[in-house]
């Protein structure tokens, strides 16, 4: 197991315990490393969203998104965030956008 995978991993452990903050911060370690890391874009823009920097997650989204992998997932929480921000039609896009590239995203389905 690589470095950046066990942090990975304990980030994700963090986000899941409702610890955001100190997600956030492994998940920039990790970008930090590997600007690269789809996944590590995600759940900091995960994190940033369920502490209420919606400007911040959006820019982690857009970055992952300009890496071209992983876009279904991707797709999917920025929906969730423009939802949350009553950009209604604007996250009702993106989460059938999301279903549209990948069936199995289920997290679009829950938004939707």
């Amino acid at each position: 197991m690589t470095v950046t995978t066990l942090t990975l991993a304990e980030a994700e452990r963090d986000y899941k315990a409702g610890r955001l903050a100190s997600a956030a911060r492994k998940y920039r370690m990790i970008l930090n490393a590997d600007a690269k890391n789809v996944p590590a874009y995600q759940g900091l823009a995960l994190c940033l969203m369920g502490l209420g920097q919606y400007r911040d997650a959006e820019e982690q989204c857009n970055r992952a998104l300009g890496l071209g992998q992983e876009l279904a997932t991707t797709y999917a929480i920025l929906g969730t965030l423009y939802s949350r921000q009553q950009r209604f039609e604007e996250g009702e896009t993106l989460l059938h956008k999301a279903i549209e590239l990948d069936p199995t995203v289920e997290k679009a389905y829950i938004e939707l």
